[in-house]
C-alpha cells in the first residue's frame, strides 16, 4: 500500500478565496511523488498562488506529516500515528465548533478501553442530537452535509478499509495488502 493521505480545505481558520488560483490543491497530491521525502517536498515545492489547505501524509514509519499551507507559510508538524488525532476542515468549521469536536473526540476515545475501526465509525456516525457544536456527522445544512465515512485499520502487512456511505445507506469493506 502506497502513503496515505489526507486534503483538508483551508489551514488554521476559514479564508476568503482569492481565485484563480495557480493550481488545485487536488494537484498538491499528485505533485508530492516527484520528491522523494516530506522535507525535500517542503523545502522545494511551490506552494504559492494555491489556495489554504491541510495536507496529512501517513508514514509506514508511524509518524503522520501535518502540512498546513495558509496561503503564505508552510507550517509543518510531525505527530505519533499511534496516538489519536482528530482534524475538520477550517473552512467549514469555526475555531469554537473545531475545539468542541476535538473535546467530544477525546471525551470519547478516553471512554474505551481500546479503539477499534468499528469505534471510530460508530464516532463518526455521531449527530450530535444533543450539541449540535459536536455534531461528528454533518446534517442537511445550508446544502453541506456529511456523505460518507470512511476508516483504514491496519495490522502488519493487512489493511482493511470501510466504506459507509450515508446517502444510499449502503458500506462496502475492502482488503488491502500492505508493502
Amino acid at each position: 500500500m502506497g502513503l496515505p493521505f489526507v486534503l483538508l480545505n483551508g489551514a488554521f481558520i476559514k479564508h476568503e478565496p482569492k481565485p484563480p488560483y495557480a493550481k488545485s490543491r487536488g494537484l498538491v497530491l499528485l505533485d508530492f511523488f516527484h520528491y522523494n521525502n516530506v522535507e525535500l517536498f517542503l523545502n522545494n515545492y511551490d506552494f504559492l498562488g494555491i489556495e489554504p489547505f491541510t495536507l496529512l501524509i501517513f508514514s509506514d514509519q508511524a509518524a503522520i506529516s501535518e502540512i498546513r499551507w495558509d496561503g503564505l507559510t508552510t507550517h509543518f508538524k510531525s505527530l505519533d500515528a499511534t496516538s489519536a488525532h482528530i482534524w475538520s476542515s477550517a473552512t467549514l468549521y469555526s475555531s469554537e465548533i473545531v475545539k468542541a469536536r476535538e473535546e467530544a473526540f477525546y471525551s470519547f476515545i478516553e471512554s474505551k478501553n481500546s479503539i477499534l475501526a468499528k469505534d471510530l465509525i460508530e464516532f463518526h456516525h455521531f449527530d450530535g442530537i444533543d450539541s449540535p457544536l459536536t455534531a461528528i456527522k454533518m446534517l442537511p445544512n445550508n446544502g453541506t452535509q456529511t456523505l460518507s465515512v470512511t476508516c483504514i485499520s491496519r495490522t502488519g502487512t493487512m489493511a482493511m478499509m470501510n466504506y459507509a456511505n450515508l446517502a444510499d445507506k449502503t458500506e462496502h469493506t475492502f482488503e488491502l495488502i500492505c508493502h
